[in-house]
């Protein structure tokens, strides 16, 4: 197995530690916008789907020291990275990865007891725009693995009744938003 350059970056006056590889897919500031607008009450249950290399998980963990968070990324490496971060900050208490397709989380968590649920989805079609030639970054950016209609269902069936779903996505994409919300 070839090893991936990788680097390191720090968030919140160096409070947290951010490893990623330096020619993978990396996040974008989309995903600490949508981190800095989730505001769970106490003992919170957040699941991240397409966690990534979990900055998501990681800024709430910092934020909200009594949340406890699922990040679920289809894709191995990013997977493992995920896990690396999770442990170097210490939140092994409180941040899970699973590494499984999002379209598959009823084989790894119950139905209705998620009080969030966020996701910075893929913000392109499979079929339009030029796709990355890296794999992480074509998954990550079009709908390639997954839709957006496919992750409003699975964001669906994992909230409780008064769960709230949290997601960035461009202006462009909100009729297809609109369709995908009001068709579950």
């Amino acid at each position: 197995m070839t090893r991936q350059k990788k680097t390191v970056d720090h968030f919140l006056n160096e409070k947290i530690r951010v490893c990623q590889d330096a020619d993978g897919y990396r996040f974008s500031v989309d995903a600490v916008i949508l981190a800095w607008h989730v505001f769970p009450s106490s003992g919170a249950k957040i699941i991240d789907l397409g966690t990534g290399c979990g900055i998501i998980p990681l800024i709430l963990a910092y934020r909200y020291p009594s949340v406890s968070i699922t990040g679920i990324e289809l894709q191995p490496r990013l997977a493992e990275l995920a896990s690396e971060n999770v442990k170097s900050n210490g939140f092994e208490d409180r941040i899970k990865i699973i590494n499984a397709d999002i379209k598959d989380t009823h084989r790894h968590l119950p139905r209705g007891k998620a009080d969030i649920v966020v996701c910075n989805p893929p913000f392109i079609k499979a079929d339009s725009g030029r796709i990355n030639p890296h794999p992480e970054r074509a998954v990550a950016r079009h709908e390639l693995a997954i839709t957006l209609g496919d992750i409003v269902a699975q964001a669906k069936r994992l909230l409780s009744v008064h769960g709230e779903f949290t997601a960035i996505y461009p202006a462009f994409r909100l009729p297809d938003l609109i369709t995908a919300t009001g068709s579950v």
